[in-house]
């Protein structure tokens, strides 16, 4: 597996100071269990998508678009690129700095796991009060948007806080994204750091009072 950073780890006694940590790989996949948001069957475009006591996903803006260009999207370019190995339907936005996509879980989630394709700089991701952008995923010198193989990355994210919203944006074309789960923790802190600390993977933590 090839490393794409270092990853820095601080350690807290005492204080009232929690984190929200994000690693990422260029595969495989962190989970293929959890709650997996399935856009493989649903109409393309930006229609409002609801599973039952799961999640819902919402389009803004919410006028209705069925060009390919934004929402659940699928194919190659030129708006949008598949993140790889994806295969099939994914979520892409982007554009302008108020269109987004946002995931809602019925129940609260400390961790997610999703493919985040062809990564750039101007790719943003929201957690509660937490950001993350391309430059945390890979490198700033290597998050441009890079189509091949090492352009995509799994990402996995842990938090000590609850969260029902992940909202994804992006100021120009595109955020492509794929294969979104919530997974139940069950120790995924420890694996995250785990992971870092034998230098697998990039280790971002953003800590918060």
């Amino acid at each position: 597996m090839r490393a794409v950073g270092i990853g820095l780890l601080l350690v807290m006694a005492g204080s009232s100071v929690f984190a929200d940590s994000l690693v990422a790989r260029f595969g495989p996949a962190y989970s293929t269990g959890g709650i997996y948001v399935d856009v493989s069957a649903v109409p393309l475009g930006t229609s409002p998508i609801s599973v039952a006591g799961a999640y819902d996903v919402s389009f803004s803006p919410a006028t209705p678009d069925n060009s390919n260009t934004r929402g659940v999207v699928q194919g190659p370019p030129p708006n949008h690129a598949i993140p790889i190995p994806w295969s099939g339907q994914y979520f892409s936005t982007g554009g302008v700095s108020t269109e987004t996509i946002t995931i809602h879980f019925v129940n609260p989630q400390t961790s997610l796991t999703f493919l985040w394709g062809s990564v750039d700089l101007y790719n943003t991701l929201t957690i509660g009060n937490t950001s993350w952008t391309g430059a945390d995923v890979i490198p700033p010198t290597g998050a441009d948007g890079n189509q091949g193989p090492t352009g995509s990355a799994y990402v996995l994210i842990a938090t000590d806080q609850p969260f029902h919203d992940v909202t994804f944006k992006s100021d120009q074309y595109a955020f492509e994204f794929a294969d979104v789960r919530a997974v139940p923790d069950g120790g995924m802190t420890l694996m995250l750091l785990g992971g870092a600390l034998v230098g697998f993977e990039t280790l971002r933590r953003k800590f918060r009072a």
